[in-house]
């Protein structure tokens, strides 16, 4: 009965969330060759961003393209990837993923954005 009651309240808040993609994505330009990674909430630099990463740094398709990651103490940890910008991650630079077409991220699969 409870089920029933919330959704209307499920559904408006559904269309509330993507309209508020569609003005975010009308204010913000996409950089077509901007790629963005984040492993595990910005753990490091690992699993399957990591092998998206380092095929399409091989593959010529990707030339030019700019790739940023997203890691936590990465200046502690001494991180250096080759081809890469690192960042340090914070929520405040979410906004940058608005930007890029690409972003490999670890959830529970990763997921790339054409």
């Amino acid at each position: 009965m409870l089920i029933k009651l919330l959704r209307p309240f499920k559904k408006f808040a559904g269309k509330c969330i993507r309209l508020a993609y569609k003005l975010t994505y009308r204010l913000f330009k996409v950089d077509d060759k901007l790629a963005i990674f984040i492993s595990f909430h910005g753990r490091g630099y690992s699993d399957n961003p990591k092998a998206i990463y380092e095929q399409m740094r091989q593959d010529p398709r990707f030339d030019g393209y700019r790739f940023i990651w997203f890691i936590k103490n990465h200046k502690e940890k001494k991180l250096h990837i080759d081809g890469a910008e690192i960042k340090e991650f914070q929520h405040s630079l979410f906004l940058l993923f608005i930007e890029g077409k690409i972003m490999g991220s670890e959830l529970q699969i990763t997921y790339i954005y054409l």
